[in-house]
């Protein structure tokens, strides 16, 4: 199955010759494949680490448990991501570095292959997006906030703020993970366009000659006929 990819550091961040904070990762298996996009929070000094040690958080419990996991309860699900997650960054952190210093967005997508059955987890301001057979994108998931701020993976509560849904994809259908500072794009009707028509790689050329405060991601998929 084609994964289509896109980052761009913005503009901040190139001001001040700092790496991009968004990190994006995949793992494809026989019977699902998985998609996620973390975003290190600016204000946190290891959000890029804490971002990637998220996603590789999430790749251990796929990998070890499979589909099986994303089969309990949200509830459960919830409470288990967040932990593994908090888990994982404790175990990997520096002595120098507080936990908090790691704080990082993080959107999941989980697809059974043969079924379409898909899990979707959005912990924060990116946003889960699906393109349909009328060309005309619409959010599976929004932005979300938390008592005013945008939840991170290390924010106290991340439980409670998580959301996660299960829905069945229809075939020709994409699914596309995307960061905030791709949703600023989305003020510009060309990019919108291309969207709707998931036309990727005129996509990629007009996001990388447009210029971009934030860092510019996303990672997409496609459930194609056969």
């Amino acid at each position: 199955m084609n994964i289509n990819k896109f980052s761009k550091t913005g503009a901040f961040h190139r001001a001040l010759n700092q790496d991009n904070q968004d990190y994006l990762f995949n793992i494809e298996g026989k019977d699902y494949i998985t998609i996620m996009l973390a975003d290190g929070a600016t204000a946190c000094e290891m959000g890029l680490e804490g971002a990637k040690l998220s996603c590789q958080a999430m790749a251990q419990v796929i990998e070890s448990e499979g589909t099986v996991f994303f089969n309990y309860p949200k509830d459960k699900i919830a409470y288990l991501l967040t932990e593994q997650i908090l888990y994982c960054i404790e175990c990997n952190k520096r002595d120098t570095y507080d936990l908090r210093d790691y704080g990082s967005t993080l959107a999941l997508i989980f697809m059974e292959k043969k079924t379409g059955r898909t899990v979707l987890v959005n912990l924060g301001d990116g946003a889960i997006l699906s393109i349909d057979d009328e060309k005309k994108y619409s959010y599976l998931m929004r932005p979300k906030r938390y008592r005013g701020n945008p939840c991170l993976t290390t924010t106290k509560g991340a439980q409670k703020a998580i959301e996660i849904d299960v829905i069945n994809v229809p075939l020709g259908n994409s699914l596309f993970l995307c960061s905030d500072g791709f949703l600023d794009m989305l003020k510009n009707n060309d990019v919108v366009n291309l969207l709707n028509n998931y036309d990727i790689d005129r996509l990629n050329r007009i996001l990388l000659s447009e210029e971009n405060s934030d860092d510019c991601s996303y990672i997409s998929f496609t459930r194609r006929r056969k």
